[in-house]
């Protein structure tokens, strides 16, 4: 019976135009889909994904609201699998054998002695192209001293896929390195140089490098500038984990915006001596962008910092081109927009944190605002940090209680 009654309405339905969802409706639905592969046990098989397809494409034509947002969960699950399956084909190719390899020098050269592990990013391996190019930690033993960033060489590498300890309640870094990308450690057999030049990055921390080495907290200063934390001592590292500011030293979304709204700030200066008609918000905002796009190379395009600055690019499109929005809907969408290009960040703790991190001080924001007078001004900007570190306060004691 209730089978006769769907079809009667599908059909007395299926001539009205196909409704249109709201591009939260959207988001919502993309993140339901990739969610689920934070818990599969294994991908799906090629028989069920062929399943999977079909049912989505059933679903989108379907007159009802609720079947597209299925067909969209359905369609960006299909899209995380394939990512995944894409992946892992590319493990499973490159650890089953030695490969000779193209890849390009990623680590910084700081002028370190005894430094034998570098980050390398593969382009190319007997004359097939990886892309998305996979990042590998490799064991170099007799490391030449020419070696900086940017350089192209051909090697002869035995890799392995990063393994991790099975404890349930402990710290996955295979997950991790699933999620930044660097799924293989390994061994560099043999080395041939085929560009020895330099990117633009190295030179440029070449010619700062000795001006911060004279600094007293030379570590903190080379980790904010450039993302490089080799040069953290002893006890900076303890202090940093002492005071729970560690993660203070990953460049992440907080020091983009800041470098953003340095840049915002250095703009708003130079309007001081603009013309009237030439004073306007775009200017600022575009400027901003570009400084958080420099810090970003700066930092070495961490995959973290580049997720920031996909989320401050989708504010800075809705601010230029004045579309308005609330907070938590800015959040969505840059989440769901993070999880389709990139769906294996789904397996990242750090995004999961600092997207409830955001989502939480935005709705503290929402259900407890302060009073009208202290929200504005200069004069009440105390206050309004100290009430954003009491919300803060009292969202850690909520979640320590679980």
């Amino acid at each position: 019976m209730w089978l006769s009654v769907l079809i009667n309405r599908i059909t007395t339905n299926w001539k009205q135009p196909i409704p249109v969802i709201s591009v939260n409706q959207a988001a919502i639905a993309i993140i339901i889909g990739i969610i689920p592969l934070l818990f599969l046990p294994e991908l799906p098989k090629k028989w069920q994904i062929i399943a999977f397809l079909l049912l989505a494409l059933f679903c989108l034509f379907l007159p009802f609201c609720i079947c597209r947002m299925i067909s969209i969960s359905l369609l960006a699950f299909l899209v995380g699998c394939w990512q995944g399956n894409h992946l892992l084909e590319q493990i499973i190719y490159l650890s089953e054998k030695g490969h000779i390899s193209q890849a390009i020098v990623e680590s910084l050269s700081l002028g370190d002695e005894g430094k034998n592990k570098v980050l390398l990013r593969l382009i190319k391996t007997e004359d097939k192209i990886i892309f998305p190019p996979l990042y590998v930690s490799a064991y170099w033993d007799f490391i030449p001293d020419s070696l900086c960033a940017g350089q192209k060489w051909q090697l002869n590498m035995k890799l392995r896929p990063v393994h991790s300890q099975l404890n349930q309640g402990g710290y996955d870094s295979q997950r991790r390195a699933l999620a930044i990308r660097q799924p293989l450690t390994g061994k560099v057999i043999h080395a041939e140089l085929i560009d020895e030049k330099c990117n633009l990055r190295q030179r440029l921390v070449s010619n700062i490098a000795p001006a911060i080495r004279e600094l007293k907290h030379s570590g903190i200063a080379m980790a904010l500038a450039f993302g490089e934390r080799r040069w953290l001592n002893k006890e900076d590292n303890l202090l940093l984990q002492q005071t729970g500011t560690a993660h203070l030293m990953a460049i992440s979304g907080l020091h983009i915006t800041v470098a953003s709204m340095f840049g915002w700030w250095m703009a708003r200066l130079l309007q001081l001596f603009f013309p009237i008609n030439w004073i306007g918000h775009r200017f600022p905002l575009t400027s901003g962008w570009i400084v958080a796009i420099i810090y970003v190379w700066l930092s070495g395009w961490g995959i973290p910092a580049i997720r920031a600055l996909l989320g401050l690019t989708l504010w800075f499109y809705l601010r230029y081109r004045n579309i308005l929005c609330f907070p938590w809907q800015w959040a969505l969408w840059t989440a769901a927009i993070i999880l389709l290009f990139d769906p294996l960040t789904v397996l990242s703790d750090s995004f999961w944190l600092s997207f409830f991190a955001v989502m939480a001080l935005m709705f503290w924001f929402f259900w407890a605002p302060l009073v009208e007078p202290f929200r504005y001004g200069w004069k009440w900007l105390w206050l309004r940090g100290l009430y954003m570190q009491m919300g803060d306060c009292n969202l850690n004691c909520v979640f320590a209680c679980f």
